[in-house]
């Protein structure tokens, strides 16, 4: 192998490893939407156990992950219908990945509550809402709360 061929191999083998950053290290200004995993919740939720029914399926908690896209990501998202390709700034906002994080922690708290609520309405069984504190999310302009604070709320303010 002569010494033409030895740069021509070391060129090559540079701009593969050049490409291969790009395409699976480089962050782009988008992230991908993508099906997360799905867990069996058949310690937590029950249909037709307590009459002795049989089941016929079983109940799934499923999440979607989001995720910052590479090059190669989002190239991949042409042609995988399972993957959905946003503009970081219009999913996140203005906000931080730290602070969008909590509003999403915040939302799934929430999506839970409300999944409890919806099996005790179809088990008939009654029950009350009762809050305790209210958070703070996004504080007008000019307020004296911030972002964040939680504020117990009094007895005499309670149904």
């Amino acid at each position: 192998m002569g010494r033409r061929d030895k740069l021509r191999a070391a060129a090559a083998a540079v701009a593969t490893a050049v490409l291969m950053w790009l395409l699976l290290y480089a962050q782009t200004p988008y992230v991908v939407y993508e099906p997360g995993v799905a867990i069996p919740l058949d310690g937590m939720v029950q249909a037709g156990a307590a009459a002795g029914e049989p089941s016929a399926g079983r109940f799934m908690m499923t999440t979607v992950t989001v995720s910052p896209a590479n090059y190669w990501h989002a190239i991949e998202t042409v042609w995988n219908s399972n993957m959905d390709l946003y503009e970081k700034k219009t999913v996140m906002g203005s906000d931080s990945e730290e602070e969008y994080m909590s509003r999403m922690a915040v939302i799934m708290r929430g999506s839970e509550d409300d999944a409890i609520e919806a099996a005790y309405r179809y088990a008939g069984i009654e029950y009350a809402v009762v809050p305790q504190q209210v958070a703070v999310a996004a504080p007008l302009p000019g307020s004296s709360l911030q972002e964040g604070m939680c504020l117990s709320v009094s007895k005499a303010a309670q149904p």
